[in-house]
């Protein structure tokens, strides 16, 4: 059996660890200081798919498998407090999809 990555899972794992890294990091201390939601970053994040990465094509989603979602989930949530955690785990819980996306 193959444990390795395949090419797209791991670019999405770079991606995300780039993002995360560029973007989340430096910023991780004025974010906890503000007490502020960061709906930036997470406008981000969605711009590079994260929050349709289970979702199917025809509702906007990438349609892609679990473990993509967790490469994503593990580098996004290596690098955000528990609170942002929280919202992480939501995209991953698929009876939080809305209606459309479960059909």
């Amino acid at each position: 059996m193959d444990f390795e990555l395949s090419a797209d899972h791991r670019l999405i794992k770079e991606t995300f660890a780039r993002f995360c890294d560029e973007q989340i990091m430096p910023n991780a201390a004025a974010i906890d200081e503000a007490h502020d939601y960061p709906y930036d970053l997470f406008r981000q994040l969605g711009d590079l798919g994260f929050f349709g990465m289970r979702y199917p094509e025809k509702v906007g989603g990438s349609d892609l498998d679990i473990l993509a979602l967790c490469l994503a989930l593990t580098e996004v949530g290596a690098r955000l407090d528990v609170a942002c955690g929280l919202c992480r785990d939501a995209v991953a819980d698929g009876h939080q999809l809305s209606p459309p996306a479960r059909q």
